[in-house]
Formats: structure tokens, sequence, C-alpha cells
């Protein structure tokens, strides 16, 4: 079948290819044609025009016995009129006048003309004619009457035998004639003479009285016809194989020939219009092209089914790695830690790339130290655990150092088992029982290392292996290729995580450098405090809480300063420090301190507080709180009723000399002072605010508990309606009074 289709194959592209020749060729011949037809046309136009002017001249020459007496006589002034009108229309030279004389008027005719009847002589001038004849027709008048032509005055047309026969001619048909070509007399020039009789009617009877003689230059006419149409290239004229031009006709020329006063002329022009052959080569190179297209499907037929294979198989790998490259940045997006997104890398990629694979990270100090392990099965992967740190001269710190992917791929082993086969000594290493991890290692069929590079930092590495007892095919450079896409997508990731560790650690560092590292023991009082940052933890947030001793008195603030980071850290330090320099002054009057103290700072911020100054009583403990656009503080009672203290103020840092106001409250033994900031109330879920209402009902709930249960209770129920996620920090504090001590 093969066979047959090859040859079949080659008769398609032969007989494309005969067909493409062919139609060329008839392409060509038809363009030919049309191009010799252009130029027959016009040489036949210039004929048509050059026959039209001479016959259309000689025609009006008979007009001449008009002016002719009835005796044969003709006035030289007529003849000087009716001259001049045809030399200036037309192509000929002049026009003569030549009488019929017989024998017996000769003499008088010679008296008359002052001078001998005349034939040309061998140099071309004229000479007395010498013989007798019975007719002659010399010339008597001539137009224009220049000396050259007077001096053939009296010339017998009659005497030179090429004229004699033209004339006699164009007697007996009595018509205009032209001559054999001939040199004109006046001129030198090759042409014809035109004879034209005239012819007068005596009694009835017509009778010749004499000819009309005019001498046509052949170039005279070519030059006049090419002006007329416009011709660029010579037009030659012959007569009987005489040329009456300048030029002659030469093979390739377009001819063509007609019949001028009885003559047959030929006219030829060299031909100018050139056979397009745009077609035939448009044909040809369809052709070709065609058979070339026909040879080229013919040729990729046999190769089709293969190359579909393996355009589908690369369309599979492409889609499976690019699904791959975005599983494995959903994965590793999952987790916020950097080691927790090296072990899921190391997962993701076993068994896709790999049957092994081991991530590696580069820690601070320079060491490398195994993160993640994946294998295909739980034996491997405990193996490759428990293999030591990579060597300072493994292949690992080589990719480490150089930046630069490995790929090897293990052949050695084989060939020296092989070798070591051949000369019968492997029954004596047999003897040995290698280590599992000489087994593992003899066990890698090939190994990449790709290191993890991002914002010039190297991060750590990826190394996958394929394994000789899974069967599957060695690493090669594609899957270099695409182990640098995923390095670099995975390692993007890890700087992030990285980078979002360091704010977190630092933004923890400053959090804790704001709220007090202890709290001081509030004598017969619980006291319990919970702090959360929001978001990620990545910035400074604006909540914080204080409790510190002023005096014989205790102040507990919770407050929410504006922004986050370095600013609200700023703010939330001068809130501190103002609070508790201004603490003896009352409640009221230091949020108002505070309040100065943001305005003198010139910084365009404010902030909210909720401050209450605690004293002992006998019965217990009375606060007095004062807020500043903070929410209200619960007293929860010891039966667990929650009432919310009716005490407003204006935000800290934004009016002009604001009012801040106190409110005292009792809080017996058992009862519970609870103060957030609105974290707590404010706290959203797809549009739902957590609100008030839903707090007061679980201090309800929480409060049999102690302080710091109900606080670590409520906390995580705020959490958990917000998914986890909370957008705002969560300040808490809970003062329980107790029992006095008897």
């Amino acid at each position: 079948m093969p066979g047959r289709r090859t040859l079949l194959s080659g008769l398609v592209v032969a007989a494309l290819l005969v067909a493409t020749a062919t139609v060329s060729y008839a392409a060509y011949l038809d363009e030919r044609d049309s191009a010799r037809q252009a130029d027959l046309e016009l040489v036949e136009r210039a004929a048509s025009e050059a026959r039209n002017e001479i016959v259309s001249v000689a025609s009006g020459l008979r007009g001449a016995s008009g002016i002719v007496d009835k005796d044969g006589g003709l006035d030289s002034a007529r003849f000087r009129l009716f001259a001049r009108e045809v030399v200036e229309r037309s192509a000929f030279l002049g026009l003569s006048w030549a009488p019929r004389v017989f024998a017996d008027d000769r003499a008088s005719f010679e008296e008359e003309l002052g001078r001998p009847i005349t034939r040309l002589d061998q140099d071309g001038g004229v000479t007395p004619l010498r013989t007798q004849s019975d007719v002659y027709l010399p010339l008597a008048k001539t137009y224009p009457n220049t000396v050259s032509r007077r001096a053939f005055l009296g010339f017998d047309n009659l005497s030179d035998p090429t004229r004699a026969a033209a004339a006699r001619v164009a007697i007996e048909a009595d018509e205009a004639r032209l001559s054999p070509p001939l040199t004109l007399a006046q001129t030198q020039e090759m042409g014809a003479s035109v004879y034209a009789p005239v012819t007068l009617s005596t009694n009835g009877a017509p009778r010749t009285v004499g000819l009309m003689v005019s001498g046509v230059p052949g170039q005279a006419v070519a030059d006049r016809v090419a002006r007329k149409l416009g011709l660029d290239e010579r037009l030659s004229i012959t007569d009987g194989g005489t040329a009456l031009t300048d030029g002659s006709p030469e093979g390739g020329d377009a001819t063509t020939t007609v019949n001028v006063l009885g003559r047959s002329w030929q006219f030829s022009l060299p031909r100018t219009t050139a056979a397009d052959v745009v077609p035939a080569v448009a044909f040809g190179v369809s052709g070709v092209a065609l058979t070339l297209l026909a040879a080229g499907l013919f040729a990729l037929a046999s190769r089709r089914e293969r190359d579909l294979r393996r355009r589908q198989a690369d369309a599979e790998l492409r889609a499976a790695r690019e699904s791959l490259l975005t599983r494995i940045t959903e994965v590793i997006e999952r987790e916020i830690e950097v080691r927790g997104r090296l072990r899921s890398l190391a997962r993701t990629l076993v068994p896709a790339v790999g049957d092994v694979c081991s991530v590696h990270e580069v820690t601070q100090d320079g060491s490398i130290r195994r993160v993640g392990v994946a294998a295909v099965d739980e034996e491997t992967e405990a193996l490759v655990r428990s293999l030591p740190e990579p060597s300072e001269t493994s292949p690992i710190r080589a990719a480490v150092s150089s930046r630069e992917p490995v790929l090897y791929t293990r052949v050695a082993g084989d060939r020296e088992a092989a070798r070591a086969r051949g000369r019968g000594i492997a029954e004596a290493e047999g003897t040995v029982e290698p280590s599992r991890h000489a087994q593992f290692k003899a066990d890698q069929r090939s190994n990449m290392i790709v290191p993890l590079v991002a914002r010039g930092h190297v991060l750590g590495t990826i190394s996958l292996s394929i394994l000789t007892s899974s069967g599957r095919e060695p690493l090669d450079r594609d899957d270099i290729a695409f182990g640098m896409e995923v390095a670099t997508h995975a390692a993007m990731a890890l700087d992030n995580a990285r980078l979002y560790e360091q704010q977190r650690d630092i933004a923890a560092i400053l959090q804790q450098a704001l709220l007090p590292r202890s709290l001081p023991e509030v004598q017969g009082a619980k006291v319990a405090v919970r702090h959360r940052p929001g978001r990620a933890g990545t910035e400074v947030g604006g909540d914080f809480y204080d409790l510190f001793e002023s005096g014989d008195r205790w102040v507990a603030v919770v407050g929410d300063v504006c922004g986050k980071g370095p600013e609200a850290a700023a703010l939330t330090a001068l809130v501190r420090h103002t609070l508790r320099a201004t603490a003896r002054l009352g409640p009221e009057e230091a949020v108002l301190r505070v309040h100065e103290a943001i305005q003198a700072s010139g910084e365009n911020t404010y902030c909210t507080l909720c401050c209450a100054e605690l004293r002992h009583v006998d019965d217990g403990l009375v606060a007095r709180v004062t807020t500043a656009g903070h929410p209200e503080p619960r007293v929860i009672t010891e039966d667990g009723e929650v009432r919310r203290l009716d005490v407003t103020g204006p935000l800290v840092g934004i009016l002009h000399d604001p009012v801040f106001e106190a409110q005292e409250v009792h809080l017996p033994s058992g009862s519970t002072l609870f103060m957030c900031s609105d974290g707590i109330p404010e706290a959203r879920r797809n549009g739902e605010v957590f609100g008030d209402e839903r707090l007061e009902e679980l201090l309800v709930r929480l409060s049999p508990l102690g302080p710091e249960e109900m606080l670590h209770t409520l906390e995580g129920e705020v959490v958990a309606f917000v998914a986890g996620r909370p957008r705002d920090d969560l300040a808490l504090f809970a003062l329980r009074v107790e029992e006095p001590r008897r």
C-alpha cells in the first residue's frame, strides 16, 4: 500500500506539472498573438492613412480639368493657385503640368517654353532630347517655382522608361497612377511620381490633354503618417522590395501591404507591444505552487497521524501542567507560613512531575534544611526524610550557589553492573547487603534540582527524582523549563509568606510594646483583658487597653486610635502617656488633656476612649466613667442582668472646646464592669452586623463564667461570626468585684 500510494502521488504530481506547463504555454501564446495583432492593427492603420492621403490628393488632381482651357492651354496664375492648395495639404513635394505635345507642335512648344524638350542624363541632370516621337509629355509649368524645379522644365516624361510606363497606364485608365520606385529628380530622394490625367470633352468625346505630375517622397509620407498617429518607431515603406524610406524593414517587424494607385506598397513597423507574460507566469507559479502543495500534502499525509498524536500529547501535557501550576498556586496560598507552603509544594509535585520531591530552605545563617518531602509511597517518603542534610559538595548546594537548575541522568551504575557481570564478579559484590540509602540512590534514574529565587534572593530548592522502579521516562529539558516555571511561581509565593511573617512579627512586637506588660492587681477584684489584631496582624492596630494605679485609685482604659501602622502606634503612645500623666485629675479632665495633646501635635487625627476611674467603698467599688466616641461600657450584675451606662462624648481630637462628662456607677460584689472596642459590635459578615443586642445576649449567657473565661469565649464567638477573619482589632476588658474577705 505505501508503494502504491507513492506511485499514485508521483503520477498526480507529474500530471499537475504537465498541466501547468501546457496552460502556461497556451497563456503565453495567447498573449503573444494579442501583442502581434495589436502591432498589425497599428501598421494597418498607418498604411491606411498613407494610402488615403495619396489617393485623396491624387483624386483631387482630377479637378485640374476645370482650370485648363478648351484648347489645352493652362493659365499660369490659375495653375499656381491650384498647385499651392495641393502641396500645402499633402506630402507632395510640388506639382507640375505636362501637356500632351504632338510631333507637329514640338517646335512651337519649345519656342513658347524658351527651351528644348529634354531627357535625364546619367548624372541626374537634363539634356536636349535628340530623338523624334509622335507625342511628348514635357513639363511646362511647376510649383513651387524654384530654380531647381525650373531646371527640369521641358523634361519629357515619356523619355524615361519607368515614368513613361506609368504615364501611359494613367492615360489608358484615365485614372491617377503611381510610378514604380525611382529617384526623384528634384530632391534625389527615393519615392514615386503620381500621374493624374487631365481630360477634356470635345463634341462629347473625352480626350487627354495632359498630365498633372508630382513627386511623392516615401520618407515624407512615412514622417507625415508617424506625426499624425503619434508613432515613436520608424515606419518603413517598400515597393517591390525597393525601400522608399530611409530604413528597411526587419524580419520581426509587423508588415502589411496595400494598393496605392496601382502599386503594392508594403508598410512595416517594429513590434512595440510586448507580450504580457504575467498571466503565463501566474499560471506557472500557481501550477507549481499547486504541485508543491499536492506533493507536500502527500508527503505530510503519511505523518499526519503521528503528528496529531504528538500534538495531542503535547496539548494534554500543557493543559496538565497549566492545571498543575494553578493547583500549586492555590495549594500554596492556603498556607500562611513559609514552611507550610514548602511542605504543600512538595506534596503537589508528586506524582505529577516526579516520583520523589524534596524541598529545602535556605535559612538566615546560610544553612540548608529539608522542610518538605513527598514520595509515591510512605516507605520511600520515610526513607527520604531519614537522609542526612545536603553536604557542601551536593548538587543542591551547587544549584543554590549558581542559581541555575541542575539535571543529570544516572547511567553509570547500570554500565558498571553489566561490566561486573561480564567479569564474573557480580556474585562477590552481592555478598554485601547494600544499605537502604544506597538502594534508594541506585534506584534514582534521573534528578532535577531547581532553585527558588525571588527578588534576588535564593529561598531554597526543589529536588525531583524519577525512580527506575516506576518505569517512567527520565526528566528532560522540557521538565527543566517547567520546573523553572513552577519555581518562579512558588518562589514569589514563598517570599510573600516570608515578608508576611517578618511584618507580622514586627507588628506583634510593636503591638505588645504599646500594651501593658502586666496588669496591676486591683484589691477586691479580678481583671481580665483580651487583644486580637485585625486582618492578618501585619500592621499595628489602633485598639488598646490599659490599667494602672493612680494614687489610691485605679484607672482602666479601652481605646481606639485612628489608622494603622506607625501612625497608629505613635498616637497610641501619646494617648497612653497623657492619660497616665493626667489621670489624677479625673477621667473627664484626663480625656480633655488627651484631646489637647492630639491637637497640639498638629496631626489631623483622632481617637475614641472609654476611661473608668475605680475607687473602693465599703460594699464594693465605685466607677467614674467617661466615654468619648466609644462604645458605652456595660455593668453585668450578679444575677446576669446587663445594663448599658448612659454616658457619651465627642471624638477626641476633633472638636474645638469639647465637653467630656463622667458618670459614677456603683459596682457591688459579684458585678462586672465590661468595656470593649468597636471591633466587637461592628464586626460584619456578608453585610450583617454583630451588634449591641447580640453582644448583650452573649454577656448574659456568659455572666456565670469568670472574667478570663468570659472574654475568651466572647472573642471566639466574634471570630466565628466573621468566619475567622476579623477586619478590625478586638480589645476587651472585664473587672469582676469579689466578695470582701472576712
